[in-house]
C-alpha cells in the first residue's frame, strides 16, 4: 500500500512540474497576472493527484474530505474532522470501527504567498502542523494504518520543509511527501528509500 501511494505521488509530481513550466509559459505569452489554467487552488492538485491514486489502487478506493466522527469510530471522542484523501477497500468502507488503509493531508505553498499576505504563509505552515498532530492521532486510535503528509511547495527558501521533514517525521511519526517548483528546478521526494529526484525545469 505504501509502496503504491509513493507511486501514485512520484507520477503526479512529474504531471504537477510539467503543468507548472506550461501555466509559467501561458503567462508570460499572455502577460497575465492571473493564476491557472490547471492549478488555481489546493484542491485542483488534491483532485489531480487523486487521478494518479485511482490509477494506482482501483475503482472505489480513493476518497476526498473523508469525515472523521464517533459515528464511524467509537473511540475518536473529537470534534467532528475530515482528512483530504482517505485509502478504503470498498468492502469495509461501510463498516464501522474498521481501520482504514492510508490517511493523507495536503498542502500547496504557492509562489508569492507571503508577498500576497504575510499571514497566507504564516497560517499554512501552522495548519501543516496541526494536520500532522491530527494525523498522528488518528494513527494512534488505529483509525488510520498509515499517514501521509503530501506538501507541494513553491517556496522552499522560504518554507525550509526539507530541513523540517525529519523533525516531522520522528515527532509525529508521518511520512512527509514532497515535491518543489522554483526557476532553478524542480525535485520529488521519495521518503520510502531517501531517492531525490532532481531535473531542471527549464
Amino acid at each position: 500500500m505504501e509502496k503504491k501511494f509513493i507511486a501514485a505521488w512520484n507520477a503526479f509530481c512529474e504531471y504537477y512540474q510539467g503543468k507548472r513550466r506550461l501555466e509559467e509559459t501561458l503567462k508570460q505569452k499572455l502577460q497575465s497576472n492571473l493564476v491557472g489554467p490547471y492549478f488555481r487552488e489546493e484542491a485542483d492538485l488534491v483532485f489531480h493527484f487523486a487521478r494518479f491514486l485511482l490509477d494506482v489502487f482501483g475503482d472505489g478506493m480513493v476518497h476526498l474530505n473523508s469525515p472523521i466522527t464517533k459515528f464511524y469510530f467509537s473511540n475518536y471522542t473529537g470534534k467532528k474532522a475530515y482528512v483530504d484523501i482517505d485509502i478504503s477497500d470498498p468492502k469495509i468502507f461501510m463498516t464501522k470501527n474498521v481501520s482504514r488503509q492510508i490517511f493523507a493531508e495536503f498542502k500547496w505553498i504557492w509562489r508569492g504567498i507571503k508577498k500576497a499576505r504575510s499571514t497566507y504563509f504564516t497560517d499554512i505552515m501552522a495548519n501543516i502542523e496541526k494536520d500532522l498532530e491530527k494525523l498522528k492521532c488518528l494513527k494512534n486510535l488505529g483509525i488510520c494504518q498509515k499517514a501521509f503528509m503530501c506538501i507541494v511547495d513553491e517556496e522552499p527558501q522560504l518554507s525550509q520543509i526539507q530541513n523540517k521533514k525529519q523533525c516531522w517525521e520522528k515527532k509525529y511519526s508521518v511520512k512527509v511527501l514532497l515535491c518543489t517548483y522554483t526557476d532553478v528546478g524542480c525535485s520529488c521526494l521519495n521518503r520510502l528509500n531517501d531517492t531525490l529526484l532532481f531535473h531542471p525545469c527549464q
